[in-house]
């Protein structure tokens, strides 16, 4: 066995088949950490060679800092590289030096130790105070975002200047891998709606002036068309290019070069937008922007054909470099194949095409937004550590790179198709341990506000062993739980007090405050915004989704219901295996913690929570958490009762909340998913009738939420009153089930109380006839009830003379109609007043009268003109 081991970038002298490493990523035992592998103390001869490379340490007189220090180091055997990023720490010299080596996620933590929030590179972010900039940013889902809150001034109403932008949760993250030199992957990222509508908001305020910026151009340039296709055989690859200028411009302050690169000349503020157009089929494509060496924008390249604007403001000094590349890479399209990464199933494929024009302004004036200032200090390892304990989440290195890969325990722990068996790897299981490290209640919390007396965004993960301590604390969040004060548009504000009001000699000055971090989820609301902007008679006016800092589904119990449910089961009947195994160098090299192992032997499946490993030996020892139970989302768990009033006849809409959020008890769901479809399981009647658009829903109907359009209709069957209960069970978005739970839409019709219709016979008519005129025609004298009026439906008229000169001979056409004639013959006996009734009568029998005349004149002298 050829063993090779280097520190410090030599080879040192070994004694053989010394070297025991443990390997792990998270011990499931203990959840509030990531662990890194280790080995056991290695204790290297101190052969000349050896003293050399360590600075002669241990010898009379020596002045070695190699034990203070974090020493790179490599171990192959027979060739193959078992450690490529690790980290050697000398402990002692004795005859020996006494040598543990770090491998694993020690290379990242190493990385980012010692980093704060406001150490990470802002300026993609930073922007100047405007009003287009602060409703711009309502539409952003990356970067920053205006989010209503209370910021410390308690006033009525929005004032532009005095909210704080919040950074998505996600860019934090990405700005702390990317800085560190890291790239990491996982669906996750891409996918959990939870993680991507996270914000975390600065702590400290700012002063701000009521300065607006001045744009003046200094050139602009269009750029060629990079474009890649490529395909390639490995898990990890990119396929970058450089976006060249096709078009320059002259300047003084700007100097153009290789055909890419642009240098600063002077010192000055610059807005440089770029506006893309491209083509982005294939892989994971970003725009990056790369600034003195690093990359300080990323913008995501949708899949499609897209144009896009990306503006960013600098503050550059003489000799500061900049030029723009696409990033592609195959990751966050591709999951890693069967086997782990070095198995190759697919070709994985990049294809993008892209072109932009670049426009370069000098800035003058205008109060710049500088989020290294705003930050403040909290580790962003505590912000790391954070984001993986509420989301369940354990990474891994990604072999022969600085990368790494991550999955959340609940995809892990319940993935039995993509479980390894390991059946022929084991020789005996050696122990059951059934101690567990948690306890009876695990508790997850946050920091609060002093004015909070409970903690009412706390969770708590608990098992059933009597056996257990009775508390512990799971893990802690470095954010606080604001208070609300106050309320915009019927939402809360929470406070984050980065302002405060002081009078000074009689007058009330604002200064800048530092707050506690706090974290939110948005919640947009489509609502009209009415601002101000500084002065109060300058209005901010704005119609649309409104971003508001809310604490929905930020509860750690919300959190551990839905990212540690496999993870409760796991230790609720917790049984820790030790077992011999067979492994090789191969299987050390390839060796996958994010697969469950399986025995044939047990019939069970295991949690690889340890591998104590000896190159050259036979045998190691394997701890192994056994899995009993899988969680599977679950349906709905609460539906409740929802009652509704109308009156006889009525149509009306059925919003969804009234079957959810409006019912008593609200609709509630385990993992918190949202309604996907809901099925009416009885309760069809003849009386009142259930209609989603013009079909009517019968028993066992089912409707989809993207398809509600549901309205109730009473029938009017019948004036007494009457009700209907319409039984119903909702799926989840999640689960994609109904369970067993059944909720009920209870429909009440009054009864009907009928008025009676309203008689209106029209106005009196005058007609004038001429008897002896033997050509004459009849006279008509038109009645009309059309005025008449009901509640509901009048069903029949009626019109009948009831008073007449004696001997007439009028008639009355069409009397049953709305509109009728009396009919006057031309003749003397006509002559006088007609009173005429109108009778209407309403569908429930309901009857009214109303009367009018008719005069009819006789002009017997005189004739009519033609």
């Amino acid at each position: 066995m050829n063993e090779i081991l280097s520190i410090a970038g030599e080879v040192v002298d070994i004694i053989p088949n010394s070297i025991t490493r443990t390997l792990q990523i998270n011990d499931l035992g203990t959840a509030e950490d990531r662990q890194s592998n280790y080995s056991n103390t290695i204790k290297l001869p101190k052969t000349s060679n050896n003293q050399r490379i360590f600075n002669f340490l241990g010898v009379s007189g020596n002045t070695s800092r190699m034990p203070y220090q974090e020493l790179p180091c490599s171990y192959t055997v027979d060739g193959i590289p078992l450690i490529v990023n690790g980290l050697a720490v000398i402990q002692a010299t004795t005859q020996h030096y006494e040598v543990v080596i770090y491998d694993g996620l020690i290379d990242l933590a190493e990385r980012i130790k010692g980093k704060t929030l406001s150490d990470l590179d802002y300026s993609d972010l930073n922007h100047y105070l405007t009003v287009d900039n602060y409703t711009n940013s309502f539409n952003n889902s990356e970067g920053y975002i205006y989010a209503l809150g209370d910021f410390g001034l308690g006033r009525y109403g929005i004032k532009v200047d005095r909210q704080v932008p919040s950074i998505y949760t996600h860019t934090i993250w990405d700005k702390i891998f990317k800085e560190a030199g890291v790239n990491y992957f996982g669906d996750f990222f891409n996918e959990n709606n939870d993680y991507l509508t996270e914000v975390i908001t600065p702590p400290i305020g700012y002063q701000v002036e009521n300065i607006q910026p001045e744009y003046t151009s200094i050139g602009g340039y269009v750029t060629d068309v990079a474009s890649s296709n490529t395909r390639s055989y490995d898990y990890i690859f990119n396929a970058d290019e450089i976006l060249n200028y096709d078009t320059s411009f002259v300047d003084s302050r700007i100097t153009f070069s290789d055909g890419y690169l642009l240098t600063f000349n002077n010192t000055f503020r610059t807005s440089i937008t770029i506006d893309l157009s491209y083509t982005s089929t294939n892989g994971y494509n970003q725009f990056q922007t790369i600034y003195n060496g690093r990359i300080i924008k990323s913008y995501h390249l949708e899949n499609g054909t897209n144009s896009s604007t990306v503006t960013i403001n600098l503050s550059v000094n003489e000799g500061d470099e900049l030029y723009f590349k696409i990033s592609g890479s195959n990751s966050e399209y591709n999951q890693a194949p069967e086997g782990g990464e070095s198995s190759i199933d697919n070709q994985y494929y990049v294809s993008y095409s892209v072109s932009g024009d670049v426009s370069i302004d000098e800035v003058t004036g205008g109060y710049l937004i500088d989020f290294s200032e705003m930050m403040g200090d909290t580790p962003v390892i505590d912000v790391v550590k954070d984001i993986m304990q509420r989301y369940g989440l354990i990474l891994k290195p990604i072999r022969g790179s600085n990368d790494y890969s991550f999955i959340q325990f609940e995809d892990l722990l319940n993935d039995r198709a993509g479980a390894e068996d390991w059946s022929d790897k084991l020789v005996s299981i050696t122990k059951e341990d059934y101690s567990v490290k948690y306890a009876q209640t695990n508790k997850a919390s946050y920091q609060y506000a002093e004015d909070i007396k409970l903690p009412t965004h706390d969770g708590v993960l608990s098992i059933n062993n009597s056996n257990a301590d009775a508390e512990k604390i799971l893990f802690s969040s470095p954010y606080t739980i604001p208070v609300s004060n106050r309320t915009y548009g019927g939402q809360p504000l929470y406070l984050v007090e980065t302002w405060e009001e002081k009078d000074e000699d009689d007058t009330t000055v604002i200064t800048p405050k530092e707050a506690d971090i706090s974290t939110f989820r948005l919640k947009k609301v489509n609502r009209n915004l009415t601002a101000t902007f500084f002065d109060d008679s300058t209005a901010v006016s704005y119609s649309g989704d409104v971003p508001y800092l809310s604490l929905q589904n930020m509860e750690m119990q919300y959190f551990l219901n839905v990212y540690y449910k496999a993870f409760q089961l796991a230790i609720n009947s917790f049984k820790e295996v030790t077992a011999d195994v067979y492994v090789n160098d191969i299987d050390i090299y390839n060796l996958d913690f994010f697969k469950l192992k399986y025995l044939i032997q047990s019939g069970k499946y295991y949690y690889l929570n340890k591998l104590q490993y000896k190159a050259g030996n036979q045998k190691s020892k394997a701890t192994l958490i056994e899995i009993n139970d899988f969680s599977t989302n679950q349906p709905p768990q609460t539906l409740g009762t929802y009652t509704y009033s109308m009156g006889y006849g009525d149509e009306r809409s059925v919003s969804i909340n009234y079957l959810t959020t409006s019912s008593n008890p609200p609709y509630s769901d385990p993992e918190n998913d949202p309604p996907l479809a809901v099925k009416f399981i009885s309760g069809y009647n003849a009386d009142i009738k259930l209609f989603n658009g013009s079909d009517e829903i019968i028993n066992d109907s089912t409707i989809l939420i993207s398809d509600w359009d549901v309205k109730v209709i009473d029938q009017t069957n019948t004036t007494s009153e009457h009700s209907a209960v319409f039984e119903y069970q909702i799926s989840d978005a999640g689960s994609e089930s109904y369970g067993d739970e059944i909720g009920t839409f209870e429909v009440h019709v009054d009864a009907y109380v009928n008025i009676a219709p309203t008689a209106n016979a029209g106005a009196d008519v005058n007609v004038t006839i001429y008897s002896g005129q033997e050509q004459t025609p009849p006279f008509f004298a038109n009645l009309n009830a059309s005025n008449s009026t009901d509640d509901t439906t009048i069903v029949s008229y009626q019109w009948v003379i009831i008073q007449a000169p004696s001997g007439h001979t009028c008639t009355i056409d069409y009397p049953y109609n709305v509109t009728a004639q009396l009919n006057i013959p031309n003749e003397f006996q006509n002559d006088g007043t007609f009173t005429i009734e109108l009778t209407v009568t309403d569908e429930f029998g309901a009857t009214d009268t109303d009367t009018m005349t008719v005069n009819v004149i006789d002009e017997t002298n005189e004739i009519p003109s033609e």
